[in-house]
C-alpha cells in the first residue's frame, strides 16, 4: 500500500519534470560539449575543502547546495524541517530549497524556466524515458558511478552487496544517473493475493482449497449451499475488478497454478534461463483460460469482473448482506472495510497459491528494484558534485541516525518485532498523513530493507484482524502462505532501459499487442471464442502484430543492461 502511495506522488513529479527539462534543453547544462564524458571520475581529493570520505562534517567551510524537491502535503516546510536542520549540522552543507506542488506541474515550469538549475534533485523519480532523453542524449544529469566509487561509503557497500541492483540502475550508455530507492515492503513484494471467506468454509464444513479442482468445488458450494443463510441465491463465489486498485485482476492469482503470472503486465513477460518470453501464447496460458472458462460457465466467476471498477467491487464486498466468497487484493483492507465492517473483515483469510493440474504452484514475486532509480539526481551543472553525492550517501546508512529519542529509540530487552524476533527499534511517533515538520516524509527514506521494517517493536498481543494489526496480518500471511512458493526457475521480466528508437517501436506495438491479448482473453473465458477452432488463429494474430519483434527488443535490452 505504501508503494502505491509513493508511486502516485512520484509519477506527478516525473511528468512535471519532463515538461520543464524539455524547455531547458538549450541551456549550457544541456550542451554535451560542456558535460563530463561518460564514466568521468569523481575524485574526493580535488577539493581541499572536503574532509576524508566517510567523515563528518563533509566540508570544512560551509557549502550551499540548491535542491529541488516536490512539496509534499505532509511536510510543512523543508527549510525549517527537523531533518534538514540535523543534516546541515552534521554535514556543514546548507540546503537551499526549491519546491513545487507534485500535482501542479505548471509550478515546476515557473521555478525552472529561469534557468536556475539546482545542484540536486531529491525525491524525483527517474523514468527510463527521462533517463534516456535527458541523461544519455542531452547529459543534463551527471553520471554517478565514479562518484559512488570514490566519494561514498554506504552506497558503495550497498551496490557491492547487491550487484544485481547495478543492472536496474544502469542506463543504455553504461552510466548511472539516478540513485536507488530500495523500499522493501515485505508483503508488497508478494502482493498477488487471494482472500477467501473462511466463515463460509467453516459453516459448510469445507477444507481450504489447495488445488484448482478443489477451488472449483468450494466455489460451487458457495453458490449452491446458501452459506450466508438468508435463503436467497445471492452469493457471488468469486469476483474481481478490471482496473484500478492494487492486485485486483481476477485471473492473475489463479493462473499462477499454470505459469508465473504478472497482473502488472498484460503480455506476461518473464525471464527464464537468460531468455525473455511471453506467457500469453503458451499451452499453459491456454490451459489457464480453459479453467477460467469453466468457472465462468458454471456461474462461479462474477460476470462483471472484467468490466467493473474497484469501487464497485468494494460495494459488492461490503453490501448489507454478506455475498462475496473470494476476491483478489494485495491487502484485505483494500476491499473489506476493517474499521466500518470489522466482523466481516475477520471472516476472510488469505489463500495460498493453488497447485494446478501440471503441478505448478507459483507465488508472484515483485522485486522492489523496478522502482530503483531517482531518489537523488545530480545536475551536470552542479559545482559541488562530490558534496552532493556525499549528502545523498548519508541516507543509505542502514543504521538510523536522525530522530533517535524523538521519532524512535533503540529497542529494550524483551521487545519483539512484527516477526516475533527481537526488535531493533521502537517507533515513538506513528506514520501519519497529517502535516508535520520532523521528517521529509517518504523522500527522506530511500533505503528501507525488509529486515529493518520488520524489526520495529510492536505489541505482541495486537489482534492482526484489527485496523492497527494490519501489518502483522499481512506479514504473517505472506510469510506462511506466499514466500514459500516464490519461483526459483523463472522470474518476472526486469525493468529494462530502452534506446529512443526502441521506445518508438514499442510505444505503438505494445498497445496493439495488449489490446488484442486483453480482448481475446475475455472472449475465451466467456465462450465467445472456441479453444479448438480459434486458439491457433489467436497465436498467429499475436505473431502477426509483432510479439516476436517486441520480445527481440526486450532481449537486446536485457543483454545490454544486465549481461554487460
Amino acid at each position: 500500500m505504501l508503494r502505491k502511495r509513493t508511486l502516485s506522488l512520484v509519477l506527478a513529479a516525473v511528468m512535471s519534470l519532463v515538461l520543464v527539462l524539455a524547455g531547458c534543453s538549450s541551456d549550457k547544462a544541456g550542451d554535451p560539449a560542456s558535460q563530463p564524458s561518460p564514466g568521468s571520475s569523481g575524485s574526493s581529493q580535488k577539493d581541499p575543502n572536503l574532509n576524508p570520505v566517510g567523515t563528518y562534517p563533509i566540508v570544512k567551510e560551509k557549502v550551499t547546495l540548491k535542491v529541488l524537491a516536490p512539496q509534499l502535503p505532509d511536510v510543512i516546510d523543508f527549510s525549517t524541517n527537523g531533518m534538514t536542520k540535523w543534516l546541515e549540522e552534521k554535514t556543514n552543507v546548507h540546503l537551499e530549497w526549491q519546491t513545487y506542488q507534485a500535482n501542479q506541474p505548471e509550478q515546476l515550469n515557473i521555478i525552472l524556466a529561469s534557468g536556475d538549475f539546482p545542484d540536486l534533485f531529491i525525491g524525483t523519480s527517474l523514468s527510463a524515458v527521462n533517463e534516456q532523453k535527458y541523461g544519455v542524449e542531452q547529459r543534463l544529469f551527471l553520471p554517478l558511478q565514479d562518484y559512488i566509487e570514490n566519494d561514498t561509503v554506504y552506497l558503495k557497500k550497498l551496490l557491492g552487496e547487491r550487484p544485481e541492483l547495478k543492472g536496474y540502475l544502469t542506463a543504455t550508455d553504461g552510466n548511472i544517473y539516478g540513485l536507488p530507492t530500495v523500499n522493501e515492503c515485505y508483503h508488497c513484494m508478494y502482493g498477488n493475493k487471494y482472500w477467501i471467506n473462511q466463515s463460509w468454509l467453516d459453516k459448510l464444513g469445507l477444507k481450504t482449497p489447495t488445488t484448482t479442482d478443489e477451488l472449483f468445488d468450494v466455489l460451487k458450494a458457495f453458490k449452491e449451499r446458501d452459506p450466508n443463510g438468508n435463503g436467497k441465491p445471492d452469493e457471488v463465489p468469486l469476483a474481481g475488478a478490471s482496473s484500478g486498485g492494487w492486485h485486483h485482476i481476477v485471473d492473475s492469482f489463479l493462473t499462477n497454478a499454470f505459469f508465473l503470472s504478472n497482473d502488472e503486465d498484460v503480455l506476461n513477460m518473464v525471464l527464464k534461463d537468460g531468455k525473455i518470453q511471453s506467457n500469453v501464447v503458451t499451452p499453459e496460458y491456454r490451459d489457464s483460460l480453459m479453467y477460467l472458462h469453466k468457472l465462468y460457465e458454471n456461474g462461479l466467476l462474477y460476470n462483471a469482473s472484467f468490466t467493473q471498477s474497484v469501487d464497485q467491487l468494494k460495494q459488492l464486498a461490503n453490501s448489507e448482506e454478506e455475498v462475496l466468497g473470494a476476491f483478489p487484493a494485495g491487502a484485505i483492507v483494500n476491499i473489506i472495510d476493517g474499521a466500518g465492517n470489522p466482523e466481516r473483515y475477520k471472516h476472510y483469510t488469505a489463500l495460498a497459491p493453488l497447485k494446478g493440474p501440471g503441478g505448478v504452484q507459483y507465488s508472484t514475486y515483485y522485486s522492489n528494484f523496478p522502482y530503483a532509480a531517482g531518489s537523488f539526481i545530480i545536475s551536470a551543472k552542479s559545482k559541488h558534485p562530490e558534496v552532493a553525492i556525499r549528502v545523498a550517501d548519508l541516507f543509505f546508512n542502514p543504521d538510523k541516525e536522525y530522530g533517535e529519542g524523538t521519532l524512535w529509540r533503540k529497542a529494550e530487552p524483551g521487545e519483539v518485532g512484527i516477526t516475533g524476533l527481537p526488535a531493533r527499534t521502537k517507533r515513538l511517533k506513528p506514520y501519519s498523513n497529517e502535516p508535520q515538520n520532523d521528517t521529509w516524509s517518504y523522500i527522506g527514506e530511500p533505503f528501507q530493507t525488509s529486515e529493518a521494517r520488520l524489526s520495529d517493536a510492536v505489541d505482541p498481543s495486537i489482534d492482526p484482524y484489527s485496523p492497527e494489526g494490519l501489518e502483522k496480518l499481512l506479514m504473517r500471511e505472506t510469510k506462511d502462505k506466499y514466500e514459500p512458493y516464490a519461483p526459483k526457475d523463472v522470474s518476472l521480466m526486469p525493468s529494462l532501459k530502452l534506446l529512443s528508437e526502441e521506445m518508438d517501436v514499442l510505444s505503438t506495438l505494445r498497445v496493439e499487442l495488449e489490446n488484442y491479448a486483453k480482448e481475446t482473453k475475455v472472449k475465451f473465458i466467456m465462450g465467445n471464442l472456441n479453444f479448438e477452432s480459434d486458439w491457433d488463429a489467436y497465436v498467429s494474430g499475436m505473431d502477426r502484430i509483432g510479439l516476436g519483434k517486441a520480445i527481440g527488443i526486450y532481449q537486446t535490452a536485457y543483454e545490454r543492461q544486465f549481461k554487460s
